[in-house]
């Protein structure tokens, strides 16, 4: 099901995709750390139980399980993990190979995996490459997205594979683009407190960015539901490879409120 939600600063579905998604610079834009309203929350038992999202893993050439589940924990599960009670986990790897080098053909290329039952979020881990876009580092739509995780592809940036993954893991459990955290710790006291249970699907933020869908919603919606998640994906997906193709986008229904 989708659960409406008060209005939240806005984030452009193009800008999370071509600048958030992230080339080198925009790594600090998740927000500044509010550490006293952290505390505050975590004090107050906003964030609840401790929870874990499930990550199936894409695993590029030349990248072990061994690498993703590393990179996962250094990035979140060593730094974030506590204060916000939220562990991330790879639960599955399966060996993967991009169909593009552009962030635009790499997301189409992941988005293409549906997230399957056991799983919360698909995320591809990347090995070196010296024909992708540069200073491309990651990548989230929605329930899906892509890490680079090759320390060599990333030699010269400001970044280090850990830094970027916990940016785009950010973004994988709900967060945006803002000048603080704030609104970021709540999407997460939220999404955890909707889930229907501790092996239920990880909820996931819809923005509605589109003129499309924000004219017939109005408002932005909290996805409960992992099979109404991929269909939006799948939706979305469409919808960009028809802007690419210089084509108009297809007019879209506001997601149902349940699905059989």
């Amino acid at each position: 099901m989708t659960i409406p939600v008060r209005r939240v600063r806005r984030l452009s579905r193009i800008a999370c995709l071509l600048v958030a998604a992230v080339t080198a610079g925009c790594a600090g834009n998740i927000g500044a750390p509010n550490p006293g309203l952290l505390e505050k929350m975590a004090a107050g038992g906003a964030f609840g139980a401790e929870q874990r999202v499930r990550i199936c893993a894409l695993l590029d050439a030349g990248i072990a399980e061994a690498t993703a589940r590393r990179l996962i924990d250094e990035a979140w599960n060593d730094t974030e993990a506590r204060a916000l009670a939220l562990k991330l986990q790879v639960v599955s790897s399966t060996p993967w190979k991009s169909e593009g080098n552009d962030i635009e053909a790499i997301m189409s290329s992941v988005r293409k995996v549906p997230v399957e039952p056991g799983c919360d979020r698909l995320l591809a881990f990347l090995g070196q490459s010296d024909s992708r876009q540069p200073r491309l580092v990651g990548g989230v739509s929605l329930i899906h997205g892509f890490v680079v995780a090759s320390a060599e592809s990333m030699r010269g940036l400001s970044l280090t594979p850990v830094e970027a993954a916990r940016h785009e893991l950010y973004h994988l459990v709900g967060c945006g683009h803002a000048q603080t955290m704030d609104e970021c710790y709540r999407r997460i006291a939220l999404a955890k407190g909707q889930r229907k249970g501790a092996d239920a699907f990880f909820p996931v933020f819809l923005y509605l960015e589109d003129e499309d869908i924000e004219r017939n919603c109005g408002e932005n919606l909290l996805i409960d539901d992992r099979g109404n998640a991929n269909r939006i994906a799948r939706l979305r997906g469409a919808q960009m490879e028809r802007q690419a193709a210089g084509q108009a986008p297809p007019v879209r229904s506001c997601p149902p409120t349940k699905t059989s």
